[in-house]
């Protein structure tokens, strides 16, 4: 997340999904790890402003100590993520990384995700991902894929729009079809092209 986008419709959007599935129950003990690319930018109004923004407590968001950017704190920024055990929200600029250069703050790895998926663990984890270039369809596929590769037992299931869509994995099949399940009944015929589940 960076502090320019604050604000945008795709944060109105998130906080709808959050405020959803927090309302029906669908996640318990939620925090949100910001994944800020640029955290000496947020003063208090704007962590106030985003808490809003996702419907969630001040105290639900993350702090780190460790800095993304710096590629030296990079394991250390998600061992901070670790210690927490509820529900989770990653919110990356760009979503799950499928290169093979190093990542960049803008992104979350499979390799990282794995971690905040313990073997025996039921967490659900949602990650925003964006697609400017190619259809946001393909883009979910490319994902999943290396998703899939690296965390052979998990389960996703897709929110998709035209440029960004909501991914909701899991180490148990049920979150993800839960979630499927609720959003699909919110739009009706329209599901077929939003909504999709896969896995094992």
């Amino acid at each position: 997340m960076n502090r320019k986008f604050l604000g945008d419709a795709y944060d109105c959007w998130k906080g709808w999904l959050i405020k959803t599935l927090q309302d029906e129950k669908l996640v318990s003990d939620l925090v949100v790890d910001p994944m800020f690319t640029d955290p000496r930018d947020w003063g208090d109004d704007d962590l106030a402003a985003y808490a809003r923004l996702l419907h969630v407590e001040r105290g639900q968001i993350i702090s780190h100590a460790c800095d993304l950017a710096n590629r030296a704190e990079r394991a250390g920024y998600f061992k901070e993520t670790e210690k927490h055990h509820g529900d989770l929200f990653l919110d990356p600029d760009t979503g799950i990384y499928t290169g093979t250069r190093q990542p960049h703050a803008k992104h979350v790895t499979a390799k990282e995700i794995r971690g905040l998926l313990p073997d025996a663990s039921k967490r659900l984890i949602m990650i925003y991902q964006h697609a400017a270039r190619a259809p946001m369809s393909e883009r979910v596929d490319e994902v999943t894929k290396v998703l899939q590769k690296e965390v052979p037992s998990c389960t996703w299931a897709s929110y998709e729009s035209a440029t960004a869509a909501m991914l909701f994995v899991s180490r148990t099949q049920e979150g993800p079809r839960r979630v499927a399940k609720s959003f699909g009944e919110k739009l009706g015929s329209g599901a077929r092209s939003r909504i999709r589940n896969g896995g094992n």
